[in-house]
Order: structure tokens, then sequence, then C-alpha cells
């Protein structure tokens, strides 16, 4: 293996660290868009109609 090759490799821990930093964003993400689709939900995920519907 070269050097070069050799420098690309991440640590488990460094590689854990991106993997939860990229969910978070993702789950902030999502939840900015399911308001905008659906401003009166309370909830991500959840299959309740809004109070004034019922």
């Amino acid at each position: 293996m070269c050097k070069a090759e050799d420098d690309t490799f991440a640590s488990d821990e460094d590689i854990l660290n991106i993997s939860k930093r990229l969910s978070r964003q993702n789950k902030e993400a999502y939840e900015v868009l399911a308001k905008q689709v659906n401003p009166h939900q309370n909830r991500v995920g959840s299959l309740e109609e809004p109070t004034e519907n019922r």
C-alpha cells in the first residue's frame, strides 16, 4: 500500500462521529420539511389528525 492510499483511511471513531453528525443533520432537515408539508403537525411522524379537524 502506498502512502497516498494510507492517508485516505479514517479511524472507526471518526467514521462514527461523521455518521452521528449526518444523522442529526438529516433529522433536523426532515423536521423542517415535515413542518412545511403539514404546519399543524405537532410531532414529526405523528399519524394523528390535528385537533381542529376532529
